[in-house]
């Protein structure tokens, strides 16, 4: 939300998008409870859904100024390679 506040105007001039990553946990169903539960992450799938639903929120608040704001969930393990080689083309 701070970088989206920071970025509003240059976001707005551009008819700019924000995407937010998710996780599965976020979701409301008996199989990602039973998964949050029994994996004992139950506070981590609260924090995904209120990102979920703050996204819910943007999206509707920065309409008017032609903002999009939407989010990716991702249902599945990330694996370690992947973020490696990911932060390895950010540098």
């Amino acid at each position: 939300m701070t970088a989206v506040q920071a970025a509003h105007e240059d976001l707005k001039a551009q008819q700019g998008a924000v995407l937010v990553t998710g996780g599965g946990l976020s979701l409301e169903t008996d199989e990602m409870s039973t998964a949050a539960a029994s994996w004992g992450m139950a506070s981590l799938g609260v924090a995904k859904a209120a990102q979920r639903k703050l996204v819910h929120i943007m999206h509707k608040a920065l309409a008017a100024d032609r903002i999009y704001v939407a989010e990716v969930t991702v249902m599945g393990g990330v694996s370690w390679w992947l973020v490696q080689a990911a932060a390895l083309c950010t540098d």
